[in-house]
């Protein structure tokens, strides 16, 4: 194929909205037509795309398939010269990953830091890759990609951010204003904010400081019902989800964007915009935020929250320092981010590819252990599989939950389980209940779901699902202990008693017996 013909490129992506990785695909869009290339685009999107991308996509002339069928994405496969996928942890793509494929020529777009579970560039992921791009360089220094023995230069050509709509900042002004306006703009959701973003706010002690909340997420409410419960809300402004995201930021004086230490973030789409306007920010150095940051230069690092509430402080109270951290950092954004750089490295990328023939992968045997295969109904346990697989050997505990193990390492393993942070636990983004929710005859995701929510102090549904467990295959006494467990917190009695009588026919020497049946008929 030679340059002047059209690149057909497929995306693939596990749901189309106009959040980080979507907006990032309509941005190499949008640049790629204004640098002139000979690009045709096509966007499956495995679940269900909101109606406000599928507009944005007709806008531009791109189809859309919504939830195709397998046959369906087997054809545009075939059609297509290459297959870029926007990737997070998704069971919709995994599941697909995992599916038999035509040949193709692949590039993984990770839209990940892939480091922590459930978001993990796994070595079976680089492998099955063409090329696999990153959004934040240090991604390129993950294990995964030590056997490509990349150079600098390599790594450089694959690290493509996804970068900002700085389209929406045009004819940014500040507007003057009472007191100091410290915004947050994104996932509103400790799967990716600090779980301690309430307190280390509302410790902050600078009377003027006003707080702009803009997002969406499971701890919105949980925030709101913080702040009325400390009776400050005069110092808040929760405003959800915002699309006028220029309206904000002309009314901020400090981005405060603590995120949790297992984040997934990597080059961050509100941040760039924040400092692209000269707002100064306030973060913790996980995920790739270091690698846009520097520490007192572009914005201000710390490491706990005591540091935290110190750097908001300091900012509210030193408008000199906020000018010069503001101005620094929209200096690096607009120098970094020259236009139409995203659609040149990647056409770049897209022509080398071109020069190599499609390819099949190697597809494994969808199994994580051998010992699995003791169990007679070890095909209904396919979505826990799947999920092992998806987090390669970052949690080894999963498949240790399967394995046919002594009582000790059992137990050990599911306490790992119980205690997962709240991104992989998480019913959305590729957690635990993510998985139970698209496998729900799954026994093992019904059981670790369970585990997770009890220890979220949820005994009621943690019962239910180990209730389903057993229907769905998993007949193990650790079920029994759990429900015994769980029913004595609840004061599901009768239940918890049934539970205990099954547990010692299965395992008469388990410990622990006689006094959760002494808590169980108090």
């Amino acid at each position: 194929m030679s340059s002047s013909d059209i690149i057909r490129v497929l995306h693939v992506i596990p749901d189309l909205t106009l959040g980080g990785a979507g907006r990032a695909l309509f941005e190499l869009h949008e640049q790629a037509v204004e640098i002139g290339a000979a690009i045709q685009e096509k966007i499956i999107s495995l679940s269900a795309a909101s109606p406000e991308a599928i507009r944005q996509a007709k806008q531009v002339d791109i189809t859309v398939l919504d939830c195709p069928d397998h046959t369906t994405i087997i054809d545009e496969i075939n059609a297509c010269d290459v297959v870029l996928v926007h990737f997070w942890n998704s069971p919709e793509l995994h599941a697909l990953l995992c599916s038999e494929l035509p040949a193709m020529r692949i590039v993984f777009w990770s839209h990940i830091f892939g480091a922590h579970p459930p978001h993990i560039i796994s070595d079976e992921l680089v492998a099955m890759a063409n090329i696999v791009v990153s959004t934040t360089p240090s991604t390129q220094d993950l294990p995964a990609f030590r056997s490509l023995s990349l150079s600098a230069e390599e790594k450089e050509k694959r690290t493509i951010p996804g970068i900002g709509d700085f389209s929406r900042l045009k004819g940014y002004t500040f507007r003057p204003h009472e007191g100091i306006n410290v915004g947050y703009v994104g996932t509103v959701d400790y799967v990716k904010m600090h779980p301690q973003f309430a307190s280390m706010t509302t410790a902050v002690k600078t009377p003027d400081a006003r707080f702009v909340v803009c997002g969406t997420g499971g701890a919105y409410h949980l925030l709101i019902q913080h702040v009325q419960n400390q009776g400050i809300e005069e110092r808040f402004d929760f405003r959800g989800y915002v699309e006028d995201i220029l309206s904000v930021l002309e009314t901020l004086d400090i981005f405060g964007y603590p995120l949790c230490e297992d984040t997934y973030a990597t080059s961050e789409r509100s941040l760039q915009e924040a400092m692209y306007v000269g707002v100064p920010p306030v973060v913790f150095p996980y995920g790739g935020i270091p690698d846009l940051i520097a520490d007192n230069d572009t914005g201000l690092v710390v490491r706990s929250e005591k540091e935290y509430v110190e750097a908001i402080e300091h900012l509210c109270e030193n408008p000199d320092e906020r000018k010069r951290i503001g101005e620094n950092a929209r200096n690096l954004i607009r120098r970094k981010h020259n236009e139409g750089q995203m659609a040149t490295k990647m056409m770049n990328l897209f022509d080398e590819l071109l020069s190599v023939p499609k390819r099949m992968r190697n597809r494994e045997p969808l199994i994580v252990a051998d010992a699995v295969d003791d169990y007679s109904s070890a095909s209904r346990f396919d979505g826990a599989k799947l999920f092992i697989r998806s987090i390669g050997d970052s949690a080894p505990w999963f498949a240790e939950s399967m394995a046919d193990n002594s009582q000790n390492s059992l137990h050990n393993a599911d306490e790992r389980i119980a205690a997962s942070s709240p991104l992989l636990s998480s019913v959305a983004s590729g957690g635990i209940l993510n998985y139970r929710k698209n496998f729900p005859d799954d026994g093992y995701l019904a059981f670790w779901s369970g585990l997770v929510l009890a220890r979220k102090n949820r005994p009621a549904l943690a019962l239910a699902e180990f209730i389903r467990a057993r229907r769905n295959g998993v007949d193990h006494w650790r079920i029994d202990w759990h429900l015994a467990r769980t029913a004595a917190e609840s004061g599901a009695g009768k239940l918890g008693l049934q539970a205990l009588d099954r547990l010692i026919q299965k395992a008469p020497d388990h410990e622990g017996v006689d006094e959760l049946r002494a808590r169980l008929t108090w």
